[in-house]
């Protein structure tokens, strides 16, 4: 697929944000010649959490002495942007280390998730796996202990939440936040997903894989075939695929690049455990918007069913979706797409869905594709969607523009 087609549905911008997934220089030049809006660009890149890689991919081309094309004002302002960004990726790094190190000394065992297991576990840079916050795994039994430890070491309960008593249930404890103010931020798992989830990639199924972070006294990372599975569940079902693209493109880049994942292996997994369509579109994502070299193989093992054809006008529907607020009447048209793509009732997920276990912790126009009209069962058809911001969402779609 070429890279160009991939892309379709992406403003200017977001592919030049996108192109930033891998380092090559090519692409990101090609994408960069296409003129994105300076204003436009910094959204996509802060939307992202992209701007540090984004600025220093800049700042490459300008030292090597290439003009980016973008106004002086744009280029200096994305740098400070991203100065402080740099800063907050560095502070969070070591209050996760400080963190760690109060947690082994009072034997509460640690599993590094999402970013924290690429930086701390795998030596990325901080800033060259940007995050908001740590994601950390601890045994149910651990949990309290863990939350107090973390309040005495300079973490504070995140204001404007539901009452402690809330998460009793959940697959996590209250969002903290740094006491500096700082907008660090720390999550205490007691497990991967919610309890209304479809998958057997779980807390304890991470326990054969794991393995000891050096420097890091009773911590771990999982196995690279369960970075990857928990990627990609996490973009297309926790997130439904409209938000946190670009971190979790990056990190099937890096995962991809080690040689330590076997298609044949994991994707035996991914269908046995029902996240074999999280697991494709992740990858087919990564290799058309990302331009990462996905072996062919991997779509060979997890094709879903789909034609060419409908795997595009799907992949056009997420992009314009990315991170974009839902206009009205859009929202069962968006659930319908994501069905059709992810096939739940075909990968055993029954009736769970992504937007059926949150609604007990966030407003239902808050959520991810949340609100709006029924969505319409499977098989039937259509129904008629109200709304002109569902008509023009569907003839993009279906016109490619």
């Amino acid at each position: 697929m070429r890279t160009d087609e991939g892309r379709r549905g992406l403003d200017p911008a977001q592919r030049l944000v996108f192109a930033t997934v891998t380092d090559d220089d090519e692409g990101f030049a090609h994408e960069l010649g296409r003129g994105p809006d300076p204003g436009n660009l910094i959204a996509a890149a802060e939307a992202e959490r992209a701007t540090p890689v984004l600025a220093r991919r800049l700042r490459s081309l300008r030292s090597g002495g290439v003009e980016p094309g973008l106004p002086a004002e744009a280029l200096a302002h994305l740098d400070r942007l991203a100065m402080v960004h740099e800063f907050r990726l560095r502070e969070l790094d070591d209050r996760l280390a400080e963190t760690l190190a109060r947690f082994g000394q009072e034997g509460i065992r640690v599993v590094l998730l999402k970013g924290a297991a690429f930086t701390r576990g795998l030596g990325v840079a901080p800033t060259d796996r940007p995050m908001g916050d740590v994601d950390l795994l601890v045994a149910p039994e651990d949990a309290a202990r863990a939350w107090e430890l973390a309040r005495e070491s300079g973490w504070q309960r995140q204001a404007d939440l539901p009452p402690l008593e809330a998460y009793e249930e959940h697959h996590h404890l209250p969002p903290m936040g740094d006491e500096a103010g700082l907008r660090l931020g720390l999550e205490l798992h007691t497990e991967l997903f919610q309890d209304e989830n479809p998958f057997t990639l779980s807390g304890a199924s991470l326990e054969s894989g794991l393995r000891p972070v050096e420097g890091h006294p009773g911590v771990f990372i999982p196995s690279a075939p369960d970075l990857l599975l928990h990627a990609a569940t996490h973009l297309v079902w926790s997130h439904v695929l409209r938000f946190g693209a670009w971190k979790t493109l990056r990190d099937v880049h890096l995962l991809l690049a080690s040689g330590a994942l076997d298609p044949e292996a994991v994707s035996g997994r991914a269908r046995e455990g029902g996240a074999a369509s999280c697991l494709f579109w992740t990858l087919e994502l990564a290799r058309a918007w990302g331009g990462v070299p996905v072996d062919e193989r991997w779509f060979e093992l997890l094709d879903p069913g789909l034609a060419p054809r409908q795997v595009a006008r799907l992949r056009r529907h997420f992009a314009l979706s990315l991170a974009r607020e839902e206009r009205p009447g859009t929202v069962a048209l968006g659930r319908r797409f994501w069905e059709e793509a992810v096939d739940p009732e075909g990968q055993g997920h029954g009736a769970v869905r992504p937007w059926t276990g949150s609604e007990r912790w966030i407003p239902e126009e808050g959520l991810p594709g949340g609100g709006g009209a029924e969505v319409p069962s499977s098989g039937r058809g259509p129904r008629l969607l109200r709304g002109w911001g569902a008509i023009r969402h569907l003839a993009r779609v279906l016109t490619a523009r």
